[in-house]
């Protein structure tokens, strides 16, 4: 696996790699100590599989350096991992797309199975950002939600479920397996319902059913 560690701080990326090669095989570590740095590998930026960057960092504000990255690696996981849990860096950045937002303050277990969760293609929120969500009136059940919001009631039943899943964080296979649907589908499904909310990436469309008062990031059984 072709990692980007983008860290201003030499100790946190000597870390990281240590703690991510004890967890994943075939590890291969690019370092960047800077935006500067970042911009000087643009052009090998989609080549990575997964790309770990920092917002504080030397050579411009974090939130373009984001925008730079996603521009010239689309496809690549991207996931934030910061010293900062505040809610609007965190709406910000997934605004630009990134696929995870991991805090500096975990463990380096916790940041394992977070890891882990991406490259399987769940996405990753601070529990901080899930806590401080607006909350919807108790008595409103889910059927209750789903009318009472004008982008909600626009979804399909399957849609729906598909959603619901979403905000467990399950990957596309895994909704598929549990609604027995083609892969396929589920990503025809996911992409008409980022549409419909408005949202640039599943994460976003999983915050956005979060501030609505639906409880997310947990498994229902």
């Amino acid at each position: 696996m072709n990692v980007l560690i983008a860290d201003d701080h030499a100790l946190f990326r000597q870390g990281l790699t240590q703690f991510m090669s004890a967890g994943f095989q075939d590890l291969t570590v690019t370092e960047a100590g800077s935006f500067y740095d970042v911009m000087g590998l643009n052009d090998k930026l989609a080549d990575f599989d997964l790309i770990l960057l920092d917002l504080a960092m030397p050579g411009m504000d974090g939130f373009a350096g984001v925008a730079m990255v996603r521009e010239h690696a689309p496809e690549v996981p991207l996931v934030i991992v910061s010293a900062s849990e505040r809610r609007e860096d965190v709406l910000r950045a997934l605004e630009l797309g990134v696929t995870g937002y991991i805090s500096k303050s975990m463990t380096g277990r916790e940041l394992l199975d977070a890891l882990a969760g991406v490259l399987s293609g769940q996405t990753y929120l601070p529990a901080s950002l899930m806590r401080n969500a607006p909350k919807a009136a108790p008595q409103v059940d889910q059927r209750e939600l789903f009318r009472s919001h004008a982008a909600l009631r626009q979804l399909s039943r399957r849609q729906s479920e598909v959603l619901l899943l979403l905000s467990e964080g399950r990957s596309n296979r895994e909704i598929a397996e549990a609604l027995q649907l083609a892969e396929q589908t589920v990503k025809v499904h996911v992409s008409n319902i980022l549409r419909v909310l408005g949202a640039r990436s599943r994460t976003e469309a999983v915050v956005k059913l979060g501030d609505l008062g639906f409880p997310v990031g947990a498994r229902r059984r």
